[in-house]
């Protein structure tokens, strides 16, 4: 008689703060995924400090699903704090993290999570954020070259899966994906990139809000190094080589896109080394982008082509 392939069992976790916008979109993404492998035992939404309609919709589809479950904090102390919440009542093997933001397709965490069940050494998975924005706008076409940088570099952002052996992360990490894929290489787990396990993202409209984000990220990569003593760059291939030889440019006008990309990428850097250094700011609460917020599956997203 066949053995029964075990089901790993996973709990999810969303932290929010004003996510009325997409709540209802995700939570319903998440209650219809197909999965045969993987068991979604609980999903759990930590709201922070909200003051719109997030918790109520989050009460609304709890009523209807026991496996959602709601966690609030009246006061707003950044996503670090919301993940600590949710790890003190995950007990499951394996753990998500998802962005509020985002839409996961039918069977993301199922391809997220399988394998985990074949290699005893992956420690943690990163999913493939594809960005909605219109590609064929200079903003868009950047925001999709930077996921695609992402992707094959990899670094990971908007939905993880890990295996459940961290009690807690720091409280003060801006960088909750790449400060828990360091500590599982420290612990000798490797991170692998599933590219097959999609969610849709909505990069920023606006440039302030796109240097916001990039400002912030290199600040706390920065901290991760100095303060936790934990560094990413050793798991990277190198982002030169990647535009030099990886990365295809179809006519000039995207390869002045990719140039004005590039100097707003080290704009946000210096500004994030001058915030680190100089104002030794920790943005582990950070200002929204706001122009993200707004997820519409119907915008013209996709694929760059390359």
């Amino acid at each position: 008689m066949k053995k029964k392939q075990k089901r790993l069992s996973v709990s999810i976790c969303i932290p929010a703060y004003n996510e009325g916008k997409n709540i209802k979109k995700l939570l319903h993404a998440l209650s219809m995924q197909v999965t045969k492998y993987v068991e979604i035992k609980k999903i759990i939404v930590v709201c922070s400090g909200c003051t719109d309609k997030t918790e109520n919709c989050v009460k609304a589809f709890a009523k209807a699903n026991k496996k959602i479950i709601l966690i609030t904090e009246k006061q707003r102390n950044g996503k670090a704090s919301a993940i600590n919440r949710f790890l003190k009542i995950a007990h499951e093997e394996i753990v998500v993290i998802e962005s509020a933001d985002t839409i996961p397709e039918k069977d993301t965490i199922e391809k997220l999570c399988i394998p985990f069940l074949k290699d005893k050494s992956i420690g943690m998975t990163g999913g493939a954020p594809i960005p909605v924005n219109d590609p064929n706008t200079f903003l868009g076409y950047i925001i999709h070259s930077w996921w695609w940088f992402h992707r094959n570099i990899p670094r990971f952002g908007e939905i993880i899966a890990y295996r459940n052996i961290l009690p807690q992360i720091s409280m003060k990490t801006a960088v909750d994906e790449a400060y828990i894929q360091a500590k599982l290489v420290k612990k000798g787990y490797k991170p692998v990139h599933i590219d097959e396990a999609r969610v849709k993202n909505k990069g920023p409209e606006t440039v302030a809000d796109l240097i916001k984000q990039r400002r912030r990220i290199y600040n706390g990569h920065a901290r991760l190094h100095a303060q936790e003593h934990v560094k990413i760059d050793n798991m990277t291939k190198s982002s030169v080589y990647l535009i030099l030889y990886k990365y295809k440019i179809h006519n000039i006008k995207q390869l002045f896109w990719l140039i004005g990309g590039i100097g707003l990428e080290l704009y946000a850097r210096f500004l994030g080394f001058y915030d680190t250094v100089i104002k030794h700011k920790n943005p582990y609460i950070w200002d929204t982008a706001k122009t993200t917020k707004r997820l519409d599956i119907g915008l013209k997203g996709g694929k760059v082509k390359k």
